[in-house]
């Protein structure tokens, strides 16, 4: 049998050739270096920049997302979330009249529907004078 030939050895590092995974960045490494990047002179940015391994392309887009992000967070009203329509039928909307005006003071069933829907429990509410009608209507 013939010797085997010797295996060249394996390389080491970087395969030349080989396509490379983009590096990804957590949040707060990202913030964590606009912080620095603002406070570091020219030249001092550039030393960041290259001890890092970034690009000022991706400085730029990051504090690009920073504001995007503030903007998004400052819209709108806080702890308002949006409207959601509701779809009452014919039968609904009469008992809903109904239960409007046998409260004190009356209420239109339109006012009704935002006082309930504007309450976490309303709905419960809802069900409880319900219940409480039915009991009374029974006796």
């Amino acid at each position: 049998m013939p010797p085997r030939a010797a295996r060249p050895p394996a390389p080491t590092g970087d395969r030349p050739g080989r396509p490379q995974r983009p590096r990804r960045f957590t949040a707060s490494y990202k913030i964590g270096i606009l912080e620095r990047y603002d406070t570091l002179d020219r030249t001092e940015k550039t030393a960041l920049l290259r001890d890092e391994g970034l690009r000022a392309s991706q400085v730029s887009k990051w504090r690009a997302q920073v504001y995007a992000a503030a903007r998004s967070a400052l819209s709108g009203e806080p702890g308002r979330q949006p409207a959601r329509r509701i779809h009452i039928s014919d039968s609904q909307w009469a008992e809903l009249a109904a239960i409007g005006a046998a409260l004190d003071p009356p209420m239109s069933p339109e006012r009704l529907v935002r006082a309930l829907c504007a309450s976490f429990t309303g709905r419960d509410h809802l069900f409880q004078w319900q219940a409480r009608r039915a009991a009374a209507e029974g006796q």
